[in-house]
């Protein structure tokens, strides 16, 4: 029981957005080698084509594999979509929960943690999504496992 509440805990990107995002990037690589296919052609209009959706296939790539939210005893480490955060326990007042996981630190400023949302459904029909199991859980984990006095280097 103590080695599972004092285990490391991983939160990712849900599983749709896990799965579904390859099924785009799929369709994505298709209309990336028929723009191609457009260049070598000589349509010159369809350079555009390749660049909007090495944008597309980057965006996917980063909001479906980048972010996560890590759990350990002496830190919570964020990843966005271009800053990571590793922050020591002491550092984080509170925990909001009500579309993203948002993480309070002690000098003001709020960490947005992107790996963990609430769908627009639940939140339109005032559902508990993701966010708010995960909100609760990572306050239970600062309560009952945290190292409050660790810093982290």
């Amino acid at each position: 029981m103590l080695q599972e509440r004092t285990a490391e805990r991983t939160y990712r990107a849900s599983l749709p957005t896990r799965f579904g995002a390859p099924i785009v990037v799929g369709l994505c690589l298709v209309m990336i080698g028929a723009a191609i296919w457009g260049v070598l052609g000589g349509q010159v209009d369809a350079v555009w084509a390749v660049v909007l959706f090495v944008g597309a296939l980057y965006g996917l790539f980063a909001v479906s594999i980048l972010p996560r939210i890590r759990i350990r005893p002496k830190c919570i480490e964020v990843r966005n979509l271009i800053f990571e955060y590793t922050l020591p326990w002491s550092s984080v007042v509170g925990v909001e929960d009500s579309s993203r996981v948002e993480l309070k630190l002690t000098d003001g400023r709020t960490i947005t943690c992107w790996a963990v949302q609430t769908p627009n459904f639940q939140l339109m029909f005032n559902k508990p999504g993701r966010a708010q199991k995960v909100g609760r859980e990572i306050r239970e984990y600062r309560a009952a496992s945290a190292d409050l006095s660790a810093e982290v280097q």
